[in-house]
């Protein structure tokens, strides 16, 4: 039998945690380097899992960010209990979401939930404002009503005050690091679900955020995956009993977790993300921003590796239609979301989309990679057949090509 890597006088086993959240439920994974023969190899134990999902009241749809941080800290609290001595953790959510802080370092209200109605309508509207060729150009994004710039426009729009008490917003996964930690930070591969974060200069496009009545001031500048945070707070380590566990920025949005794991080589490769929703993308040396791209509703994303470039990702469905899961619920596969060592086609990685009519909300996804339920059933919407096409999607079901080149 392998034996674990030594766990020092203390006799737990050295480990790192890994807390991947979807939009449906949530878990804890330890991962811990096991000695073999012909070397070490990673094993993974998940020792906590839990529901995940909105809270309506008010007329408005929350997520009870409060109950998720709990959960962490229970996935943190078991770690020890069942051996382990963790010596790091990050996490990754779902995308677009995010939480205010105040001037006191106070949460203002618990977040919008993506599916919130408060950004109806709103695509065109900002269109209107901006222009829909700039809005991809400068976004990367398909025009999906839950992205972080809808909802932050929607309450300018609205004269929200929160807006107007906040200092700092926090997307979720930096928002519950905030909540262990005491620190903020801006995570890159999360910040590039917003659409205000320019895909070629990787810098928060201001110009943008005043045009729409949106407060610059609320964003910090963006940190690299595994960037180190730092360690729980003492008043974490009273409440679980735990010694300070360092948190580290991963790449916090769960699709570049996945996507960074994928064992790819030489050879030009696709990588299959299923959660929520269905994703097909591949990697690029730089981000892919014409004309064409936009119509097929190709979405650019960010690589998952310590280097922040601008990369793609494919979601099913029109440009403008409403989808499901902000940010996707797959989360890093059935490992700790550790970073990558680059190699061969993987020094670049940049994501492009590739063609894929894939599930929408309710198809069954078996096998799946993170956060949403083991097996759905079908939904009468996605009973009809959709096909995998050849190297782009287009906006609806065909069989027809569109040969990557023409992009």
């Amino acid at each position: 039998m392998p034996q674990a890597a030594s766990g020092g006088k203390s006799g737990r086993r050295a480990a790192v945690l890994a807390f991947d959240l979807g939009a449906s439920n949530g878990r804890a994974l330890a991962g811990e380097l096991l000695e073999e023969k012909d070397g070490r190899r990673l094993a993974v134990t998940e020792i906590h899992r839990f529901p995940n999902g909105p809270v309506e009241t008010c007329g408005h749809l929350y997520w009870d960010i409060l109950r998720l941080l709990q959960e962490v800290k229970a996935g943190i609290r078991k770690a020890f209990r069942e051996g382990f001595r963790p010596e790091s953790f990050g996490i990754d959510t779902w995308g677009v979401d995010f939480g205010l802080i105040d001037r006191n370092g106070e949460l203002i209200g618990n977040p919008y939930h993506y599916r919130d109605a408060q950004t109806e309508g709103l695509i065109d509207e900002v269109a209107a404002l901006v222009g829909k060729r700039e809005l991809y150009e400068q976004g990367g994004l398909q025009f999906m009503p839950f992205n972080t710039i809808y909802q932050l426009y929607a309450m300018a729009k609205a004269r929200s005050p929160k807006l107007d008490a906040a200092e700092t917003l926090l997307l979720t996964p930096d928002l519950l690091a905030y909540l262990l930690t005491g620190r903020k930070v801006c995570e890159f591969t999360m910040a590039t679900t917003t659409q205000l974060l320019n895909p070629l200069t990787k810098q928060w496009n201001t110009a943008l955020m005043e045009r729409l009545g949106i407060p610059p001031r609320l964003f910090l500048d963006v940190v690299p995956p595994g960037t180190r945070i730092g360690p729980l707070s003492d008043a974490v380590c009273r409440e679980l009993g735990v010694p300070p566990v360092e948190a580290v920025a991963v790449a916090t949005h769960d699709t570049e977790s996945a996507a960074a794991a994928v064992p790819a080589g030489e050879e030009p490769f696709v990588y299959l993300v299923c959660g929520t929703w269905s994703l097909l993308g591949t990697e690029l040396d730089r981000p892919l921003l014409t004309p064409l791209a936009m119509e097929l509703a190709y979405r650019d994303g960010a690589a998952g590796t310590g280097n922040p470039r601008p990369g793609g990702a494919l979601r099913p469905g029109k440009p403008g239609s409403a989808l499901p899961a902000g940010g996707g619920s797959a989360g890093a596969p059935h490992r700790p979301v550790v970073p990558r060592i680059a190699h061969g086609r993987r020094r670049h990685p940049e994501r492009t989309a590739l063609p894929f009519h894939g599930q929408r909300a309710g198809a069954p996804c078996v096998g799946r990679s993170g956060g949403s339920q083991r097996r759905r059933q079908h939904s009468r919407a996605a009973d009809r057949p959709r096909p995998l096409q050849g190297f782009a999607r287009s906006a609806e079901p065909c069989e027809a090509f569109v040969p990557a080149g023409r992009l």
